[in-house]
């Protein structure tokens, strides 16, 4: 399936160096690394990347070069030199470098139940964060290289330290600008809770007391996209999970989280997830993607 006519790939096994240390006992900490590689070097044949997803979660780094993130939203962004992408799991997603130009990361695959229930209480989503001039993951690499557990433990948590930084845009000094978060934190809590509510972005940002104006430009710094696109994208994420976990029909599930009607949420699943509802619940609940 596709969406707006153009292919989708599913990746379903990470490339780069493969971790052949981590066992159950690391795995019931919550946090597995799958892969790493450093330095990965790619040249632009394409107008544009291709429109993919992972069947796992993906965190590069941009270290030389240049190129282009779109997320669910389909909105194109230049990657900073430094900027580092996440990807999570089944998230439509297109990055690298345009025709003709150079890309060079460090990149580090995961996955793990810990992850998965912070990405349900949105501590975790896609998205492109300012990263410095820092190689972020070497340091994480060059941990989870060591074969012991303890090795394997401690690069997990550096994984899950460094993704809360960048979720959560660092440490603030303003005391105003940690009670906007707190507030932004309860606003997407109430959200994911009740996502049958409907929203306005002036309630929105009544509720989090800043102006509507304000409370656009934090929240896109804080979440990497528009409050109304990110309601979207949340509702189509469980949605989803909803098609896959009961039986209810199609226009009940749109009714549930808030779509005005079938069509409509037919047609925005697909923008987002790559094919229809239909075809989600059908090719996932045989193990097979929509790609």
């Amino acid at each position: 399936m596709a969406a707006s006519e153009e292919s989708v790939s599913r990746i379903d096994i990470p490339s780069g160096d493969r971790n052949h240390c981590c066992d159950a006992r690391v795995r019931d900490y919550g946090v597995e690394i799958l892969s790493w590689a450093r330095g990965v070097e790619a040249k632009g044949v394409r107008s544009h990347p291709p429109k993919r997803y992972f069947e796992f979660y993906s965190l590069c780094q941009l270290i030389d070069g240049e190129g282009i993130y779109a997320g669910c939203d389909e909105v194109t962004r230049a990657v900073p030199l430094g900027g580092l992408i996440l990807s999570c799991p089944r998230d439509l997603h297109r990055y690298g470098p345009l025709q003709g130009h150079s890309w060079k990361e460090d990149f580090i695959t995961f996955r793990g139940e810990l992850l998965d229930h912070m990405r349900d209480d949105n501590l975790l989503f896609s998205g492109l964060f300012a990263g410095g001039e820092k190689r972020r993951l070497l340091p994480l690499i060059e941990m989870v290289q060591n074969p012991d557990p303890v090795s394997q433990i401690r690069a997990g948590m550096m994984l899950v330290n460094l993704l809360l930084e960048l979720i959560q845009g660092g440490e603030t000094e303003d005391p105003a600008t940690d009670n906007t978060g707190n507030k932004i934190q309860e606003l997407l809590t109430r959200l994911r809770l009740n996502p049958g509510e409907t929203w306005t972005v002036e309630e929105m940002a009544d509720f989090c007391d800043l102006s509507t104006s304000r409370f656009r430009e934090v929240f896109r710094q804080r979440l990497g996209m528009p409050p109304k696109v990110y309601v979207d994208r949340l509702r189509i994420r469980l949605a989803a999970e909803c098609l896959l976990n009961t039986r209810l029909p199609i226009r009940e599930v749109a009714r549930r989280f808030a779509f005005p009607d079938a069509y409509y949420f037919s047609r925005r699943f697909r923008q987002l997830m790559g094919c229809s509802p239909r075809d989600y619940r059908n090719h996932f609940r045989r193990g097979a993607g929509c790609g």
